[in-house]
């Protein structure tokens, strides 16, 4: 019945899971026990008397008319007790010994019908034990008796068809399969190999016979271990097991459905053939031509389902080892160029991609075909989606690196331009980075010539002047980049890295003009930047002696993007920190080794552009470029002590006036129009004193940077200048604090972090006595200035009665503004502006 069967197979599948987990299962009991279990059903017939591992490639492929007659499989013992295992009769057995025999006619007869009931139900239950008897002569039950030697006939084999046979061949195979998963068998091992080379053929003719799904599977799964393998019965059994696969496929429905074990085990399958038929040339092709064009219109199905296609991508990938060719094959490739793009899978891009590389790269085609194909992959690079641009841009650069070097030189411009086409016009970062990558690798593969041509157009670009040439402007920095990047060694050759020098230096002045859109042009110089960035890695002598350019890239250190102050930071700081204490002294012969010695005021005009970046509204700070300030101005004041000459552009050395601190007296601009050191303090100081929180952070940072970095005598005596705006700080937290005791959400403890901690590193660097005298004197100047202003408050209330009433009525709105502002606060703490759910009664 259905549910003894189902019981009887959860059983097994309990001994299968027990075994495959026995480390003491060996692989020769294992490959002995499941051939002995599984080959009576699957062979019936075919078996020979050469035993149960007896090789069946003498089988006919497709014929059953070998089979019409039914041989019982019978168990003998020799008068020594010796078992001959698997012998089969030769012919019939004589009538009611054997159950096999193929009945031709029946008509009803009387011959061997019971005499009454009890004895027609005796017979009965005799028929089943006998079903039950072990067939097979390893486990066979000892025998007894004076008969014991006489031969033995069993009943007739079930069909692999029927559900017992169905359920032993489940669990032989099964079985199989777990101890291949758990590596239990050492492929390595003669005898092993030796054991399964006779599965081959067995689980051949159960693909072709069963009509179970589950069997059929773990047959083709057990193959793809067994192909693996060295055996001779692979050989053999190829053209045969192929037919049947792709038999199995073409029955199988849908081949589209890859989700299918079935149809990915069957690629799988064949892919193994494939791949054995181009590594071994005495290996005969498992398919003929029109089996392989069936194959590829199978498999051109299986390409619109976009899950679980590495199966599909494998078999494709082993016919373009093999060069099969018709036009079918050439269509499939064309729908995985178009895969390649539009697919919505990344596993499904990535392995388009490497399938059709391997097929441009391998594969027999004439130049006109070879063309298209690069067109088209060309065009893709303009996909609408960037996921598909960057499956396309990574195929094409891939190609660049595989092609043979005279096809490369030979479509070097149709890589090129529209390589640089979608470099400038692609709005993705990710895209325009594989393009210019792609670029690179492009010029590192081409000849001095090829690339003196292509040099040529940039330098053409570059030359144009006005509104409408700012585009080409752009994109010959960009591309110049590259070069410079990519081909070191062709800008060495005579002037080519000076001439590119002249022709960047006047992009950077170009810092603040309008592009003609209403906005300011800053693509140009930051491309410039970075060009010169690179150059000055590669070749840093050509840009020593460029005085007006590097003067240039002080006046772009005030430019309105952040990207463009970014730039020329990084190119200042790579050329300042790198110069020798020699360097800033000018030489008597020759010219200077850095524009800060040839040009009088240069370190001045970087210390004030610098600081202008610091100065810049909370909205407009960026932490990159503040680092890259802080840095140039620790080191500048360490210059700026040694040599103060270098700030100075006449040789009375004093500062201009209109560039000393604000609020200063004549003294005091006179005393600091001759420091510098002095001057760069106080500037810092009133910057900070503004407001702004990521402002002051800015500086408190340099401050701190200053005395980790500097020399004590440099900052000891301007502290009052840095504590200055740190006390300021700290005293507007703590009132802030005083003010906003009831309101939980203020908490000043994180804003008074940071100007503590340079306070504390200031005492450290300098002494407690300096540091502590400074403090003192900085708040009896806080404090006099507040007494001062009382002061005159009140002499305005008697001299100027209605400046003063003004000035309270003023104060007087702000106090009204900040109540009701800390009331609006208050109320969307407690979710006052949250609608209320109103109950109706």
């Amino acid at each position: 019945s259905t549910s003894t069967i189902g019981k009887a197979k959860e059983c097994l599948n309990r001994v299968t899971l027990g075994l495959s987990r026995n480390s003491s299962v060996e692989a020769e009991e294992v490959l002995t026990f499941v051939y002995a279990s599984v080959s009576p059903f699957v062979l019936g017939d075919a078996m020979r008397t050469k035993g149960n591992f007896e090789d069946d490639s003498g089988d006919s492929s497709g014929d059953d008319d070998d089979e019409d007659e039914a041989k019982p499989l019978k168990i003998s013992r020799t008068k020594q007790g010796k078992m001959n295992k698997g012998s089969v009769s030769s012919g019939r057995e004589k009538e009611g010994r054997s159950s096999a025999t193929n009945v031709v006619k029946w008509h009803p007869s009387s011959a061997k019908a019971a005499a009454n009931e009890k004895m027609a139900l005796e017979e009965k239950k005799r028929e089943k034990l006998q079903l039950r008897k072990v067939i097979d002569g390893a486990s066979a039950p000892k025998m007894t008796g004076s008969s014991r030697y006489d031969a033995v006939v069993s009943t007739s084999h079930s069909s692999i068809n029927d559900q017992a046979g169905l359920s032993a061949v489940h669990f032989g195979l099964g079985l199989l399969h777990a101890c291949m998963k758990k590596s239990k068998f050492n492929i390595h091992d003669e005898t092993t190999l030796m054991m399964a080379d006779p599965y081959v053929p067995m689980l051949t003719r159960c693909v072709r016979d069963c009509n179970d799904n589950k069997v059929i599977l773990l047959s083709l799964k057990c193959l793809g271990f067994l192909l693996k393998m060295d055996l001779p019965s692979v050989k053999r059994n190829a053209e045969m097991l192929s037919t049947f696969v792709l038999k199995l496929l073409t029955e199988s429905g849908s081949v589209g459905d890859t989700k299918n074990e079935i149809i990915q085990n069957c690629f799988r399958s064949l892919t193994l053939l494939l791949f054995l038929s181009n590594k071994d040339e005495q290996f005969e092709d498992p398919l003929n031509d029109k089996q392989m064009q069936a194959l590829v219109g199978l498999l051109l199905a299986a390409l619109s389902e976009s899950e679980q296609n590495t199966a599909t991508f494998n078999l494709i990938k082993s016919i373009i080892s093999r060069r099969h060719v018709s036009s079918e094959f050439y269509d499939m490739m064309e729908v995985i160029l178009k895969l390649s793009v539009q697919s919505q899978n990344s596993s499904v891009r990535q392995q388009c991609c490497q399938n059709f590389m391997q097929f441009l790269i391998e594969y027999p085609m004439g130049k006109q075909r070879l063309e298209d194909h690069l067109k088209q992959m060309i065009l893709n690079i303009k996909y609408e989606y960037e996921e598909g641009r960057l499956s396309a841009i990574g195929l094409v650069g891939a190609l660049i690196n595989k092609l043979p070097t005279p096809l490369i030189e030979e479509h070097a411009q149709l890589f090129f331009l529209p390589l640089v086409l979608q470099l400038v016009n692609d709005d993705s970062k990710k895209c325009r980075e594989a393009v210019a990558e792609s670029i690179g690798n492009l010029l590192k593969r081409l000849s001095f010539d090829t690339v003196q041509t292509l040099y040529e157009y940039v330098v053409r670009w570059s030359s144009g002047s006005g509104v409408d040439a700012l585009p080409l402007r752009r994109t010959s920095s960009q591309v110049f980049g590259i070069f410079v990047e990519s081909r070191p060694d062709f800008l060495k050759r005579g002037s080519v890295a000076e001439d590119l020098v002249d022709s960047l230096q006047a992009s950077p002045t170009s810092s603040n003009d309008d592009n003609g859109t209403g906005t300011i042009e800053w693509e140009l110089p930051y491309f410039t930047l970075i060009c010169l960035e690179k150059i000055q890695n590669h070749f840093p002598s050509t840009m020593t002696t460029k005085n007006d350019l590097w003067m240039c890239i002080v006046k772009a250190l005030i430019h309105p993007h952040a990207w463009v102050k970014q730039a020329s930071s990084r190119v200042l700081n790579e050329h300042m920190t790198n110069l020798t204490p020699k360097a800033l002294v000018r030489p008597k012969k020759g010219s200077p080794k850095t524009f800060l010695v040839a040009v009088p005021g240069s370190l001045f005009e970087v210390a004030r552009n610098l600081c202008f970046q610091l100065n810049a509204e909370d909205k407009e700070q960026v932490d990159a470029v503040n680092l890259l300030a802080i840095k140039l101005l620790t080191w500048i004041i360490s210059i700026m002590s040694t040599s103060p000459e270098l700030c100075f552009k006449d040789p009375g050395g004093n500062i201009d006036s209109d560039e000393s601190a604000d609020g200063d007296s004549a003294n005091d601009e006179g005393e600091i129009g001759k420091d510098p050191v002095r001057w760069l303090m106080k500037r810092l100081s009133n910057i900070a004193k503004a407001r702004g929180s990521r402002r002051r952070e800015a500086i408190f940072k340099c401050f701190a940077a200053f005395a980790s970095s500097c020399d004590p005598d440099i900052i000891t005596p301007h502290l009052e200048l840095m504590i200055e705006p740190l006390n300021r700080t700290l005293v507007e937290i703590s009132i802030k604090a005083e003010q906003s005791q009831r309101r939980r959400a203020y908490n000043g403890a994180d804003e008074a972090e940071l100007p503590k901690e340079v306070m504390q590193l200031l005492e450290d660097q300098c002494g407690t006595e300096p540091f502590l005298n400074a403090l003192a004197a900085v708040k009896s100047k806080a404090r006099e200035k507040r007494e001062k202003r009382k002061q005159e408050a009140a002499a305005e209330a008697v001299h100027d009665p209605a400046a003063a009433a003004q000035r309270k009525i003023r104060k007087q709105e702000h106090e009204k503004k900040r109540r009701k502002r800390r009331v609006e606060e208050n109320r969307a703490m407690r979710g006052g502006y949250a609608k209320k759910n109103r109950v109706h009664y």
